[in-house]
């Protein structure tokens, strides 16, 4: 009953919209096993025929045989295509729609997932459903059609030899359903271990550089080979139950083979059956255990595909930053607007999930034009302020204003467009410079990209190679040094026209002459928008209007350079440390 259940949950959740091209597929199957079924009989025909050398018969019957088994070739060619094709296009979209959710996942959520267990439940998961399902819902016909014509002409053949034959059938489900708790748990390590594996895959080839310079080669070879090591140990334990389940599925196949050949034996000496009327029932029986064993297999599926199921419902019920309209979040008047003129932080705190809070009791407001900075030893909390402000993590309470606006009550797609984000971690697509460059603003004329790239100081560096802007960048960037990419991080930014620019940790991979030009754009800038960044160097804030200093999740100070130079401790520190003064 459970199946039954899962099978139609399946069905009203990936393959509703699909139903005609289920039917088709379904035809197609049940066509194709009313066509092979006629084989066994017409080559029990020929046997006798060839015995009793009536050589006439046997030609026109023999160009029957060949013509069946050609349109049987023909529609089973179809059948597969139409398959393949069918099986693609639901799995394409049931992937679709995982990676859709997957990227509007709430960062919390995201975050309780690695990299490599996401992949799985994209790929595998999604995968295996289509599979099973295709595979069940054209093949129970089938099945059903298989097991009444087999047993119709094995009963008509021998009622005794069938009756021995049947016995088999009630002792498959026995074993299957004696085995099913152990296979259940074999199917859910072997996911866990597949997820780990592609974590540790992802991890060791998208940061290759990292691990030769720690010099990590060996121990990531280690943590692949254990982790293989643990894949082979429960791929033993899986063969163990299948060699189990085959080795006693096997000696009652061979005691019923033995019997029904010795019972055959005696019926043939006897006269009562002939030699083609054996090997018809011997080529029925076979289908007919063909059906039981298709639908054993597919009763242990179910164990395996209700897990994938699940694992999937589970990506599925995680909170998203889409409502079920599929408009982003709440629209608010601030929109009207377009421009965001002021924002202010009201004792705010923050913590991930139940930790130790990150941020406690911040309080600041800036409410014009200008060039801030917020600076702090590692930890204290600056990142983390920022990605609320961008509303990567939910905020319970009316903490955050934008405009004078709970930031609650504004869309999250307002928010991002205003806000343009720079961060020092550059986010390279494997595409041109161009297509990078115009990731946020695709309408920017020619003039103005060119323009753009002068400012930054990257225009040289582009027309300098063959292809220009469209030279392909590779997997990260790998084209471009880390100031290049940088630098094409600003001119995106500048490309993308917000009124509120972030700019975290921007100048980290920049020298000493290209981070005071990027200041001086960043001041340039702030004459007309509001411009926050966060950075260790104190040289790239002491121009700042005002610097917010964070120390342990809380506000040690807020003044310009000269005032917390002569009243904060903490700030006086990192600018000392930053001249190596002590």
């Amino acid at each position: 009953m459970k199946n039954i259940l899962l099978f139609i949950k399946l069905y009203k959740v990936f393959f509703r919209e699909h139903l005609f091209m289920l039917i088709f597929l379904t035809f197609l199957v049940i066509l194709f096993v009313f066509v092979s079924s006629l084989n066994p009989y017409l080559f029990g025909i020929l046997i006798d025929m060839m015995a009793k050398q009536q050589f006439d018969s046997f030609q026109n019957v023999l160009i029957l045989y060949v013509g069946l088994n050609l349109l049987i070739l023909l529609i089973g060619i179809i059948k597969e295509r139409t398959s393949s094709i069918f099986s693609y296009k639901v799995s394409s979209q049931i992937k679709e729609k995982i990676h859709k959710k997957i990227m509007y996942m709430k960062c919390a959520s995201h975050e309780k997932y690695s990299t490599g267990e996401l992949m799985q439940r994209l790929q595998n998961d999604s995968s295996s459903i289509v599979t099973f399902y295709i595979d069940v819902s054209t093949s129970i016909l089938s099945i059903v059609f298989n097991f009444a014509v087999s047993i119709y002409f094995i009963i008509g053949i021998s009622p005794i030899n069938a009756i021995l034959s049947l016995v088999n059938i009630p002792l498959i489900f026995i074993l299957n359903k004696l085995f099913r708790k152990r296979i259940a748990a074999v199917v859910k390590n072997q996911n866990k271990n597949n997820d780990e594996r592609m974590s540790i895959l992802h991890e060791s080839i998208d940061n290759y550089k990292h691990v030769k310079i720690f010099c990590f080669e060996k121990e990531k070879a280690d943590i692949y080979r254990k982790n293989l090591n643990s894949g082979l140990e429960i791929l033993i334990k899986n063969l163990n139950i299948t060699n189990a389940m085959g080795t006693i599925k096997g000696i009652i196949d061979a005691i019923i083979s033995y019997g029904l050949f010795y019972i055959f034996a005696l019926l043939i000496f006897r006269g009562v059956l002939t030699i083609g009327q054996m090997v018809s029932y011997n080529m029925y029986v076979t289908r007919l255990y063909d059906a039981i064993a298709k639908m054993s297999s597919m009763n242990i599926n179910f164990i395996s595909v209700r897990i994938s199921l699940e694992r999937i419902e589970q990506i599925e019920s995680e909170l998203s930053e889409l409502t079920c309209c599929g408009e982003i979040d709440i629209v608010s008047d601030v929109q009207n607007k377009a421009f965001i003129s002021s924002i202010c932080f009201n004792k705010l705190f923050f913590s991930y999930s139940d930790n130790e809070p990150i941020l406690r009791k911040i309080s600041f407001s800036i409410d014009k034009k200008g060039f801030y900075s917020i600076v702090g030893v590692n930890g204290s909390g600056k990142s983390t302020l920022l990605a609320l402000l961008m509303k990567l993590y939910d905020i319970d309470d009316d903490s955050i204003y934008i405009n004078s606006i709970d930031i609650n009550m504004i869309s999250i797609r307002f928010i991002r467009k205003e806000i343009v984000y720079v961060s020092k971690d550059v986010y390279i697509i494997n595409g041109s410079i161009k297509e990078n460059l115009l990731i946020n603003n695709p309408d920017i004329s020619p003039f103005e990209l060119d323009e753009c790239c002068k400012k930054v100081g990257l225009y040289e560096d582009i027309v300098a190679l063959e292809e220009g802007f469209n030279t392909l960048l590779g997997i990260n960037g790998i084209q471009l040094s880390s100031g290049q990419k940088q630098k094409l991080n600003f001119a995106r930014a500048l490309l993308k026209k917000g009124s509120l620019y972030i700019l975290d940790e921007a100048t980290s991979d920049l020298d000493g002459v290209a981070e005071q030009d990027f200041i001086r754009m960043i001041r340039e800038l702030s004459n007309n928008y509001i411009v926050i960044l966060i950075a260790h160097r104190i040289s790239s804030v002491i121009h700042s209007d005002e610097i917010i200093v964070l120390n342990n999740g809380s506000i040690s100070g807020i003044g310009n350079h000269i005032s917390l130079m002569q009243e904060n401790e903490i700030y006086q520190d990192m600018f000392y440390g930053s001249l190596n003064i002590t």
